[in-house]
């Protein structure tokens, strides 16, 4: 598990350090518009002025270049920034626009303003302003591939500090495996809410962040060229937003209900024997609320391994699920509960690895439809 987990931290570093880019052309690419707003405006004059193309598979990028002089206190400086972002692109035609009217400009001798840094008179811009398709492929960049490794990089964090101490916890207790988590051996079981919620958000982030730019070159391939068919293209976006609103719910659900547990009368829980216990709610259920969906799973996670991929698909064994009244507590009060109590068959397999590839899984969910977020909170049951 060590060495899976730093192999995985190894191969998502890449993505931090593209997200921490991204980050860092959008925050300095602010700061630089922020500071270029307070320069001095000057009349400069056109030298000269070029338009580069660059053709890439099927797509061709541009940049304006330019060569202007302007007076400070009766000096002549020489510039060629021309704006904030260096380099070429295909994000718009803000290219293309400005060497026309830069062009003109020098066609004409007509002086265009350029904007001077009073401390340091050498440096000027003609156009100050932040291009908005820029700054969206930049956040897009970050959200993206920060979304994915930083994410990441702190999820295998957790994930090795749980294993350390699920490890310890199996020296103490070699013969107990429902000792391997300290909130079994509490017998105060967390949610995973928290986890599924992080791991919703994050997909959400790369998909909204793939799908972003859409929103940006349809609306100019249907302007510009009459390319209708394009608007096929919107059905991603709309995709990502129905993934975004679903990792919205489930975070505002985790938020609402964190802390709740599912307190054990006893544990390990044995086949044959009945599951006790009741859940406690970190808020409270609507009064209005009649009852609440309670469901106990047994599943098996196969884990397949060919070729250098790996595949994981998880199995129903069994289920049975039921309503359960709530007991309601006063407006002040911590927080509502459930009361928990259903057999567990004696044929079903225990918790814990069956043969490699195969391990079975005890699960117990607790649903509700309300007004707000949502009730929806799983527990990992130790059933041995």
């Amino acid at each position: 598990m060590k060495s899976g987990s730093g192999c995985l931290a190894l191969f998502l570093l890449p993505f931090a350090a593209g997200g921490a880019l991204g980050a860092y052309l959008l925050l300095s690419t602010i700061w630089k518009a922020v500071e270029a707003g307070s320069w001095t405006p000057v009349p400069a004059r056109i030298v000269s002025t070029e338009l580069t193309s660059h053709r890439i598979d099927d797509s061709t990028t541009y940049q304006v270049l330019a060569q202007y002089e302007y007076q400070v206190q009766v000096k002549t400086f020489t510039g060629e920034r021309v704006t904030l972002h260096g380099g070429a692109d295909n994000i718009g035609s803000f290219h293309q626009d400005a060497f026309q009217v830069l062009d003109r400009h020098r066609q004409s001798g007509e002086p265009f303003t350029a904007y001077v840094n009073p401390l340091d008179p050498s440096e000027a811009i003609l156009y100050p302003s932040v291009r908005f398709g820029m700054l969206l492929l930049y956040g897009v960049f970050a959200a993206t591939f920060g979304g994915v490794g930083i994410g990441g990089l702190v999820g295998v964090w957790y994930y090795r500090r749980a294993e350390q101490r699920r490890a310890a916890l199996a020296l103490r207790h070699p013969e107990q495996p429902w000792f391997h988590r300290a909130d079994w051996l509490e017998r105060k079981v967390k949610s995973d809410a928290g986890a599924k919620a992080a791991v919703l958000s994050v997909v959400a982030v790369v998909i909204g962040g793939i799908t972003a730019p859409i929103l940006f070159f349809v609306p100019e391939e249907v302007a510009a060229k009459g390319n209708y068919l394009a608007l096929i293209a919107l059905i991603f976006p709309v995709i990502a937003a129905g993934f975004l609103w679903f990792a919205a719910r489930s975070v505002l659900s985790w938020r609402r209900f964190r802390g709740s547990t599912l307190e054990l009368d006893r544990v390990p829980i044995r086949p044959g024997e009945k599951l006790r216990g009741a859940l406690r709610l970190s808020a409270n259920l609507p009064q209005t609320l009649e009852a609440v969906e309670l469901t106990l799973k047994c599943e098996r996670r196969v884990t397949r391994r060919s070729g250098g991929e790996t595949e994981v698909s998880v199995l129903p064994v069994w289920s049975e699920s039921w309503r359960q009244v709530p007991n309601q507590t006063g407006p002040f009060a911590a927080g509502s509960s459930v009361e928990v109590e259903r057999e567990i068959p004696p044929s079903l397999p225990p918790t814990g690895e069956e043969e490699e590839g195969s391990e079975i899984m005890w699960k117990l969910e607790a649903t509700a439809s309300m007004a707000g977020p949502d009730l929806s909170v799983s527990f990992d049951l130790p059933v041995f």
